[in-house]
C-alpha cells in the first residue's frame, strides 16, 4: 500500500491576526513578534494539531495516514520487532513494491507485520500449525511469512511461490541456510503443490487469476479434505463465495485487514 502523500498548505491570508506588518518609525515594515497561540491544557495542544493535520492532509487522508502509520504499527513498536525478527533470517523483508505484472492479474507485494501474523495463525482461528503441516505462501514477495513459519521452529515443509524473479531470487538466497524452505519462481496456479494443508494468500491477484486458482484446487484436492486457505485482505473473496464447491467464514481473530478462511465441502 502506498502512503498518503502530503499536499502543500492553502495559503495564509494577509490579515491583522496573521501577523499583518504596519509601517514603523522608519518608514519600514517592522517584523512582527512569533507569538505561538496560548493553549490552555494538553488536550488544547492535541486539538490543535488535529486540526491542522486536517487542513493539510484532508479527513480521509488522514484516517488513512493514521490507520497505516499509528494503528498497523502500534506507533511504531512494530516496525522495530518486524526488523529484529527479519535479521534472523538473513534480512529485511518490509516495504511494498509495485508489481511489474499486474497485466496478467498479479498485484504488488507488501508484507504482513508479524503480529498480524501471529494472530492469524492461531488456536482461535483454527489454524494453529502442526509439525507435519505443508506450508504453501502464494505470492510470497520477500518472504516474510516465510520466516514466521520458521519462527516456530517446527520443521515444517515450507513453500513461497513469487512470479517476479527478482524478487525470489532475492527471496531464495536468504532463505538458503534453511534446507526445509523452497522458493519457486513462476505461475502460482501452475506451480501449486499437490501435498499442500495450508495455503496463504495476501491478496496476491485479480479476481480472473483467484478464479484460475480456485478451479485448480477444486482439481488436485478432495473434498472436505485436511486443505485450508488462508485468505488475508480477502478483496475478492466473492470468487469463492459464490462456489458451492468452497465454504468461506471470517476469521474470527482477525488482524489488521480483513480475513477468511476456506475450506472444500464434503
Amino acid at each position: 500500500m502506498s502512503e498518503p502523500t502530503a499536499g502543500s498548505p492553502p495559503a495564509r491570508p494577509s490579515n491583522d491576526r496573521d501577523g499583518e506588518q504596519t509601517p514603523g518609525p522608519s518608514g519600514f515594515r517592522d517584523r512582527p513578534a512569533l507569538q505561538a497561540p496560548a493553549l490552555a491544557s494538553a488536550a488544547d495542544r492535541v486539538r490543535a494539531v488535529i486540526a491542522l493535520a486536517r487542513r493539510r492532509f484532508g479527513r480521509q487522508r488522514l484516517r488513512r495516514h493514521w490507520r497505516l502509520k499509528i494503528v498497523k504499527t502500534r506507533c511504531g513498536t512494530e516496525l522495530l520487532r518486524n526488523r529484529r525478527i527479519d535479521r534472523r533470517y538473513g534480512g529485511a523483508c518490509g516495504g511494498s513494491t509495485q508489481s511489474r505484472f499486474f497485466s496478467s492479474g498479479a498485484y504488488g507485494t507488501s508484507s504482513a507485520d508479524y503480529w498480524q501474523l501471529r494472530r492469524i495463525f492461531s488456536h482461535a482461528n483454527g489454524l494453529a500449525i502442526a509439525a507435519n503441516d505443508v506450508l504453501v505462501d502464494i505470492g510470497c514477495g520477500k518472504g516474510r511469512v516465510l520466516n514466521h513459519w520458521l519462527e516456530l521452529g517446527h520443521g515444517n515443509r515450507i513453500i513461497g511461490i513469487e512470479l517476479d524473479p527478482e524478487i525470489a531470487a532475492a527471496a531464495h538466497e536468504r532463505l538458503a541456510p534453511w534446507s526445509n524452505v523452497e522458493v519457486l519462481t513462476g505461475d502460482g496456479v501452475e506451480l501449486l503443490p499437490t501435498d499442500a494443508t495450508l495455503i496463504f494468500l495476501f491478496n496476491p491477484f485479480a479476481a480472473a487469476v483467484l478464479s484460475r486458482l480456485r478451479d485448480r484446487i477444486a482439481e488436485r484436492y478432495p473434498p472436505g479434505g485436511e486443505l485450508r486457505i488462508v485468505y488475508h485482505f480477502s478483496m475478492h473473496r466473492d470468487v469463492f463465495d459464490a462456489d458451492p464447491r468452497f465454504e468461506v467464514r471470517p476469521l474470527a481473530r482477525p488482524a489488521f485487514h480483513p480475513g477468511v478462511v476456506i475450506r472444500l465441502v464434503a
